[in-house]
C-alpha cells in the first residue's frame, strides 16, 4: 500500500512538472500499467534527469514487460532532459530491447542506460548493436545478465567500431565465450573511447584471454578490465602479462576465480616488477592459486605503482624548490595540509590527476622558461639506475614525438617539460583536482 501511495505522489509531481523533482527512484516492483502511467506523466516534464526503475526485489509476478518498455521508450524519444535511465531486473525481453534500440537511434540526451537482467537475448542485442552505430550521446551501457552469446557480442562489436561515445560497457554474466571475445577484439583495436569493460562470468578461456591481450597492445584507452569468474589459465595469464609490457593505460585488472596457478601469477608479477608502472590493482585470488607470498608481492608492486606518480611529483617539487633557494629566488611553498589533501586524492589516482598535481607544483614555484636539459637531468636522477625510461623520454622530447611515450612516468613528467618550454597553452584548471574520479567499480 505504501509503495502505491508513493507511486501516485511521484506520478503527480512528474505530471505537474515540479521543478523540485529531478531524480525519480521507484525501486519496488511495478508492472506495465504503472510504466505506461509514468510514460504519460513524463510527456510534458522538463525537469526529471534521473529515472531509476530498478526492481530491487526481482518480484516474479510484478515487473515491466515489453508493453511497458515500449511506452517508456516512445516517450524518451522526444525527451531532452533525462540523462540516466535504469530499468534493471524486469522482463522487457527482445521486443523491449528493440524498442530501446529505436530510442537510441534518435535520442541525443540519454547518457546512462541500465538494461541489466532483462532477458534480452541475442535478437534484442543485435538491434542494440545496430543502434550504437548511430547513437551520439550514450556513455554508459549495462547489458549484464541478459543471455547474450557470441552472436550478440558480434553485433555489439560492430556497434563499438563506429561508436565514439560509450566509455563504460558492462557485459557481465552472459555467455560470450572465446568466440564472442574474438569479435569484440576487432572493435577494441580501433575503438578510442571505451575505458571500462566488464566481462565477468562469460566462460572465457585461454584463447579469449590471448585475443584480449592482442587487443590491449593496440588499445590505448581501456583503464578497467574485469575478467573475474571465467576459465582463464596460465597460458591466458601469460599472454595478458606480455601485453602489459606495452599497455600504459590499464589501471585495474580483475582476474579473480579463474584457473590461474603459480606460473601465470608469476608472469604477471614479473611484468609488474620489470616494466609496468600503471597497473594499480590486480585481483588474482582463486581456488587454483593460494601462494600468499606471491600474492603479497603482487599487492606490493601495485601499491608501488599507485604511489609512484606522487613520489615523482614530490621529488621534482623538492628539487626545484632547492634549486630556487640556492639561487636566492623567492619561494612560496604550499602548506603541508595542502600536500596531505593532494596525497589523499591520489589514493585511486589516474595519470591525468598526476599531471595536474605536477603542473600545480610547478606553477606554485613559478618555474621560469629555461633549457629543457635541466629537466632531462632530473628525469635521469629519478629514473633510478638510468633505465630505458629516461632515454625514451629524452629522445621523445627532443624530437617532439610525444606520442611515443610508453609508461606512466614519461606521461607525467612531460607536463614539466611543457611548463619549462612554454608549451602550456591553457591555464591549469585547479577544480579538476578535486573532481578526479576513482577508477574503482562496484
Amino acid at each position: 500500500m505504501k509503495n502505491m501511495e508513493h507511486f501516485q505522489t511521484i506520478k503527480k509531481q512528474i505530471s505537474e512538472n515540479d521543478p523540485e523533482l529531478t531524480e525519480v527512484c521507484i525501486n519496488y516492483p511495478i508492472g506495465d500499467k504503472e510504466a505506461k502511467e509514468l510514460a504519460e506523466a513524463l510527456t510534458e516534464n522538463s525537469f526529471v534527469t534521473t529515472l531509476n526503475l530498478k526492481n530491487e526485489t526481482r518480484d516474479k509476478d510484478n515487473y515491466i514487460g515489453p508493453n511497458g518498455a515500449k511506452a517508456l521508450a516512445n516517450v524518451l524519444k522526444s525527451n531532452t532532459t533525462i540523462r540516466y535511465f535504469n530499468i534493471a531486473n524486469h522482463k522487457i525481453g527482445a521486443n523491449g530491447a528493440i524498442d530501446f534500440a529505436g530510442l537510441l537511434m534518435v535520442n541525443r540526451s540519454l547518457e546512462n542506460l541500465n538494461l541489466s537482467n532483462n532477458e534480452i537475448g541475442d535478437v534484442g542485442d543485435f538491434q542494440l548493436g545496430l543502434a550504437l552505430q548511430h547513437n551520439a550521446a550514450l556513455k554508459n551501457l549495462d547489458l549484464s545478465k541478459n543471455q547474450i552469446n557470441y552472436m550478440g557480442a558480434t553485433s555489439l562489436a560492430k556497434g563499438l567500431e563506429h561508436n565514439k561515445h560509450i566509455v563504460d560497457l558492462n557485459l557481465a554474466g552472459n555467455i560470450i565465450e572465446d568466440r564472442g571475445v574474438d569479435s569484440l577484439v576487432g572493435a577494441l583495436k580501433t575503438n578510442t573511447v571505451l575505458e571500462v569493460l566488464d566481462l565477468t562470468n562469460n566462460r572465457i578461456g585461454d584463447e579469449g584471454a590471448k585475443s584480449l591481450a592482442e587487443a590491449i597492445q593496440f588499445n590505448k584507452k581501456i583503464e578497467y578490465l574485469n575478467l573475474d569468474n571465467n576459465q582463464i589459465g596460465d597460458d591466458g595469464a601469460k599472454s595478458l602479462a606480455g601485453a602489459l609490457q606495452f599497455n600504459t593505460n590499464i589501471e585495474h585488472l580483475q582476474l579473480e576465480n579463474n584457473q590461474i596457478e603459480v606460473e601465470g601469477a608469476q608472469a604477471l608479477k614479473d611484468v609488474l616488477f620489470k616494466s609496468n608502472t600503471t597497473l594499480y590493482s590486480l585481483e588474482l585470488t582463486s581456488s587454483f592459486f593460494s601462494d600468499e607470498g606471491l600474492i603479497k608481492e603482487i599487492v606490493d608492486l601495485t601499491n608501488r605503482n599507485q604511489n609512484f606518480p606522487f613520489d615523482i611529483a614530490k621529488k621534482l617539487y623538492q628539487s626545484f624548490k632547492q634549486k630556487q633557494e640556492k639561487e636566492g629566488q623567492d619561494h612560496s611553498a604550499p602548506p603541508e595540509p595542502m600536500l596531505d589533501t593532494v596525497e589523499k586524492r591520489l589514493i585511486a589516482t589516474s595519470p591525468n590527476a598526476c599531471k595536474l598535481i605536477l603542473e600545480e607544483f610547478l606553477e606554485i614555484d613559478g618555474i621560469p622558461k629555461e633549457n629543457p636539459e635541466a629537466l632531462f637531468n632530473h628525469i635521469k636522477e629519478f629514473d633510478g639506475k638510468g633505465g630505458s625510461g629516461s632515454r625514451i623520454l629524452i629522445s621523445s622530447l627532443k624530437s617532439k614525438k610525444l606520442e611515443s611515450f610508453f609508461n606512466l612516468r614519461e606521461r607525467l613528467l612531460v607536463a614539466g617539460f611543457k611548463q619549462l618550454s612554454g608549451d602550456m597553452t591553457h591555464p591549469l584548471d585547479h577544480s579538476k583536482l578535486s573532481n578526479t574520479p576513482s577508477n574503482s567499480r562496484d
